[in-house]
């Protein structure tokens, strides 16, 4: 699983510029795991700040909430490059181990 989560870190330091998540703590877990852009939550997101062809990462959870304002944040940042594949694969290894929240992260690596 370790593996798995830094393939998908390497990537996101690599092709990703800016990196939303919901919260304090889900943007702390991906510090802790290497993530190297910039990380914004939803409170601070100012979006007149994201440059047109931005590459964006929508790393909200995966529940119903995290859903509905992935949907959103997907109508309000258009022209911006957003990467739905890697948003995928968090999903699909978070999933492998019954985990739905970025934060749960940290629970997993320990």
């Amino acid at each position: 699983m370790l593996e798995e989560i830094k393939r998908l870190v390497k990537i996101l330091n690599e092709e990703i510029d800016l990196v939303i998540v919901e919260g304090k703590r889900d943007k702390r877990a991906l510090e802790k795991i290497g993530v190297k852009v910039m990380i914004c939550t939803l409170f601070s997101l100012k979006e007149e700040l994201i440059p047109e062809g931005s590459r964006v990462l929508i790393l909200t959870d995966f529940d119903r909430e995290g859903k509905k304002l992935h949907a959103r944040l997907m109508r309000e940042l258009k022209g911006r490059k957003i990467n739905e594949w890697l948003r995928k694969e968090f999903s699909r290894v978070l999933g492998l181990y019954g985990r739905r929240t970025i934060e749960s992260i940290n629970n997993l690596l320990k």
